[in-house]
């Protein structure tokens, strides 16, 4: 093989107002800057689609949290920035429903895209990516956790991470092909190490064969692990999703780049950030050198014993005020009450939005996890 297989992973990618004039006036490189040299330079590159193209007539489904779009000229962006693979299992992929998704994917393969993560069914959103390069098969399978985003047997939506089921497809993908990179879309946002639980899932993806794994959603930078002959990136950051004034932790973001060759591959991080006005650019040398020392203090300390489990307590105390407020509790006379009057009760003190706010606590796996370690004490 005469030369190394580059593989770019980028992390959420969404259009907000600051970037609708660049997407509008097809100035591709204004949306990456720097980084565009980056993307061309490279063999692959894979970017998370946060949210579907939808038409003006897609309606927003009814969920708690906001409802993303993005234009459909954002694909073109893409094309000529040289992103040949999409994955598409995030938490808002079916935001705007069914037909929305179903326009994604015709649009994606329209173009000569590929695309993994989701699909019309259970059944397609399952499907791994085996991308074969100069005889190398590079694997890759992507995850969402569960909100109002899955699929199932009949339905369309992302592939849900499934701890019955996930580990076994990762070590099926893994005697396909030489290398495996997992994209999972979870994490609790804005929480710059993992918690327990996610600590756990991706390393078992590692034992179940994966090289790489990174995780999306947390709209930070996090930390990074090496363990066992894999690399997990706790928190990739955002890649294009607007600029915030005053804050940094949503401007940074990471671009997970891959060398491969046939005995070996290398993980590096290449730090990026949001230009005010739209686009995102490569950090300047004092920025990205701050960047990275932080990121390397951050990922040294979850080797150390019991850290993971003390930082998450204590990210999830400050949370305790907003997650007990979305909760709720009778006594036992209302309860007989509410029994007897057929759930009357409950209808007259929730809304609908209310029991949807707590069943996505119950339901997605970062919630819950918050959830549970504030009421455990």
């Amino acid at each position: 093989m005469k030369n190394n297989i580059v593989v770019n992973i980028l992390g959420d990618i969404y259009i907000t107002e600051d970037n609708k004039q660049i997407i509008n006036s097809d100035r591709f490189k204004k949306l990456f800057n720097g980084i565009f040299e980056t993307l061309n330079n490279a063999t692959i590159n894979i970017a998370n689609l946060e949210g579907p193209l939808a038409n003006i007539s897609d309606k927003p489904i009814l969920k708690t949290g906001p409802n993303l779009k993005n234009p459909i000229k954002l694909l073109d962006s893409l094309v000529n920035s040289n992103i040949g693979v999409l994955t598409l299992g995030n938490n808002h992929i079916l935001d705007y429903g069914d037909n929305a998704l179903f326009n994604t994917i015709n649009e994606i393969e329209k173009r000569g895209l590929k695309y993994v993560g989701a699909g019309k069914n259970l059944e397609e959103a399952k499907k791994p990516l085996i991308i074969e390069v100069e005889g190398i098969k590079i694997g890759v399978i992507n995850f969402a956790e569960h909100e109002f985003n899955t699929a199932n047997v009949y339905s369309p939506g992302a592939n849900g991470f499934d701890c019955l089921y996930s580990f076994d497809e990762i070590s099926r993908l893994k005697s396909k092909c030489k290398y495996l990179i997992v994209v999972y879309h979870g994490g609790i946002e804005y929480h710059k190490y993992p918690s327990p639980w996610l600590r756990s899932i991706c390393r078992k993806m590692v034992e179940s064969g994966a090289d790489v794994v990174i995780t999306q959603q947390s709209h930070c930078i996090g930390t990074k692990e090496e363990y066992l002959n894999g690399e997990i990136l706790y928190g990739q950051g955002n890649t294009v999703f607007g600029y915030k004034r005053n804050n940094n932790d949503w401007n940074h973001g990471l671009i997970v780049q891959l060398v491969i060759d046939s005995d070996s591959l290398k993980v590096n991080y290449v730090p990026i950030e949001a230009i005010e006005g739209g686009g995102i650019d490569l950090m300047k040398d004092n920025l990205k050198e701050q960047v990275m020392r932080g990121f390397k203090k951050r990922s040294d300390k979850i080797y150390q014993k019991e850290f993971i489990e003390k930082e998450w307590v204590r990210f999830c105390n400050s949370k305790k005020s907003i997650y007990l407020g979305h909760l709720f509790g009778f006594n036992r006379y209302l309860i007989f009450l509410n029994r007897k009057l057929n759930n009357k009760i409950i209808d007259i003190y929730f809304s609908r939005r209310k029991k949807m706010i707590v069943h996505n606590l119950v339901r997605c796996e970062s919630h819950h996890e918050v959830l549970e370690t504030i009421l455990k004490n």
